[in-house]
């Protein structure tokens, strides 16, 4: 963490607390990490210290979730080992494998007692609040660990704590690297600048075609031509053999008279309510209203206003209450009721607006009616259409046979690449499951029948590659527009930077900022105050980093972080804070702190692995993580 401030800080108060740390440790060994493919029933051992492959299975299960939360998907292995986690797991494993290890050489470790009052401290084991020997059976027997399991691995890491505790949790940052840090973090400086825009050499001739040709010869990976892969494929789904032309008029007919339910919208009201807490209090509100008080001065009254007092556009079935539903449904638009008693105390209710009940007519809902039964009926047979399809493959049918057999459309892709795209660098249209189908396309071979995918719960996609495009090198006419056009950017960013780099020189030289901003027909402009960690819209992170690359009246370049433009920039001022430590805030210090223990704790288990012989069972690894 700290890497980047070793060079401004004097750090040798930390390295002599590190060798002293690891001098009580004793002398180390040469001996290192053993991978092998042994037998035995451990994961991992440090000396006599082992992890078995239970506990190798649920610390990678602990990680698989923790990865699965963020992403949204139970990751699978292959998909697991792509990110890293079985490193990070064995990682971590063995680094804790060592310190449990020099904590029994140490003699380090806690009483029963303690382990029970960890034990029942233990918020996995509680139930409201007290422990619960029942959750504590449970949790055990969910992962599959004995209790004694559980105590020993408790007292682990107990005195592996004890180790930690010592070198990290007490650290204190020595006052000097805390000031250097100050005077790191503080640093402010000011530049005066130049913007030197792509327009300046432009425009960029035609490339000859010796330019073109060498241009080409010293890129040609970039334009080969990638494997190709021919394929077929057809789905079968509802859609794809619902035969909506099938169905009788009678059985629309008998669909539309058995769901007239479907078919029918339900009256709705507009419905204000008032309430009162008892019925005193709504009947002297109804007398108001008697006397000619308006409805809206009501509401005023009562501190609410109308959209406070709205149930909305409802339904009766969403009225809760069944007085009120009974009371609403009964008014004419505009209407108050009389007060009604409701759970809540006494209200007055009123009717803004009615939308009618409406049924659809059976020639409105026919088409649709005739399509779903259709795909109804098509959902019905899928499964044993589906068994038609193996029949006939079984019998010696292509997939494309298959396909016309059963009525449904096959699709020939002449090629696809592996991101989806065809051969002139653009996705292929309408394809199913995509990703996951090219995935596959790119794992089988030619002529093999591949499993069904699924396409949800009621369908299949059925696919398989006719044919093999192995990857050539494209010729120059081939690709000529293409390579064109990156010989043409790749030269503007060459003149631009060239160009760059001789401004540089000429301000480096003595040639006044003035002088050149006139020249590019532009004016000097300047940032005042740039630190390490701020934001420049100007300079972006790039450009401020450049900006502390160099000493003050020093030129740099950046480029401009909008547009291709470079910035040619000179320090013109350096301000350093006092360097007082008191700059830094209490988190500060303490992430700081935590920093050098985490420092120290790495470099301890460094060490570690030279003084133990530390041994990988990658067969019970592999054994454990089965599945």
């Amino acid at each position: 963490m700290l890497d980047s401030l070793r060079g401004a800080a004097n750090t040798w108060v930390v390295k002599i607390l590190l060798l002293l740390l690891v001098a009580s440790f004793g002398a180390w060994g040469i001996s290192g990490t053993v991978f092998d493919n042994v037998g035995g029933n451990f994961a991992i051992s440090a000396g006599e210290t082992t992890v078995s492959p239970t506990e190798y299975r649920l610390a990678y299960e602990r990680q698989i979730s923790v990865y699965s939360q963020q992403l949204g998907q139970r990751l699978t292995r292959e998909q697991a080992r792509a990110y890293g986690i079985e490193n990070q797991v064995q990682s971590s494993l063995v680094s804790g494998a060592l310190l449990d290890e020099e904590a029994r050489l140490l003699g380090l470790g806690i009483s029963e007692q303690q382990i029970a009052e960890l034990t029942r401290s233990d918020p996995s084991f509680q139930n409201g609040g007290q422990f619960s020997r029942q959750a504590f059976d449970y949790v055990l027997a969910q992962v599959g660990m004995r209790p004694e399991d559980y105590f020993a691995t408790r007292s682990k890491e107990s005195a592996r704590q004890q180790i930690i505790s010592t070198l990290s949790d007490g650290v204190k940052t020595p006052e000097v690297f805390l000031s250097a840090v100050a005077v790191y973090r503080g640093e402010t400086r000011n530049i005066a600048f130049v913007h030197l825009p792509q327009s300046a050499v432009e425009p960029i001739e035609t490339p000859t075609d010796e330019q073109l040709s060498t241009y080409f010869d010293q890129n040609k990976s970039q334009y080969a031509a990638p494997e190709y892969r021919k394929l077929i494929y057809a789905t079968l789904t509802p859609e794809s053999i619902a035969d909506p032309n099938a169905v009788t008029e009678e059985q629309i007919i008998q669909d539309y008279e058995a769901n007239e339910a479907q078919f029918t919208t339900p009256e709705m009201r507009q419905v204000q309510q008032l309430l009162y807490p008892d019925e005193e209090a709504a009947n002297a509100a109804r007398e108001k209203l008697n006397s000619g008080v308006p409805f809206e001065q009501l509401i005023t009254e009562s501190g609410r206003t109308e959209a406070d007092v709205s149930l909305g556009n409802v339904t009766r079935e969403q009225i809760p209450d069944a007085a009120i539903a009974e009371a609403a449904f009964s008014l004419q638009v505009g209407e108050v009721s009389a007060p009604v008693k409701s759970s809540f105390g006494s209200v007055l209710l009123r009717v803004t607006n009615i939308t009618p009940e409406r049924v659809q007519a059976l020639d409105e809902a026919r088409e649709q009616i005739r399509t779903d039964l259709a795909q109804r009926e098509a959902t019905r047979v899928i499964a044993d259409m589906w068994n038609e399809y193996e029949d006939l493959r079984a019998g010696g049918a292509t997939l494309a046979e298959a396909a016309s057999q059963l009525q449904i459309s096959a699709v020939t892709i002449d090629a696809i690449d592996a991101q989806g795209n065809n051969p002139e660098g653009e996705p292929v249209p309408d394809l199913p499951l995509g990703p996951q189908l090219v995935s596959q396309a790119f794992q089988t071979e030619p002529g093999v029948e591949n499993p069904a995918l699924d396409l949800g719960t009621t369908g299949y996609l059925f696919y398989e590659v006719i044919d093999v495009i192995a990857p050539r090198d494209r010729t120059l006419d081939e690709v000529r527009d293409r390579v064109v056009s990156d010989w043409t950017r790749a030269e503007t960013q060459k003149r631009l930077q060239d160009r760059a780099d001789q401004i540089r020189e000429e301000i480096a030289g003595g040639k006044a900022l003035e002088a050149v901003a006139q020249e590019l027909g532009s004016t000097v402009e300047s940032r005042l105050g740039i630190r390490r960690d701020g934001t420049d819209s100007t300079l972006g992170q790039a450009g401020v980093q450049a900006v502390f690359d160099i000493k003050e009246g020093e030129v740099g370049i950046a480029n401009a972080a909008e547009g291709d433009g470079r910035l040619i920039f000179q320090i013109t001022q350096t301000m350093l804070p006092a360097g007082d430590a008191s700059a830094l805030s209490a988190q500060d210090r303490q992430g700081i702190d935590q920093g050098v223990g985490a420092d120290l704790l790495e470099q301890i288990v460094t060490r570690l692995r030279g003084k133990y012989d530390v041994r990988v069972n990658q067969t019970a690894i592999d054994q454990a993580l089965a599945f």
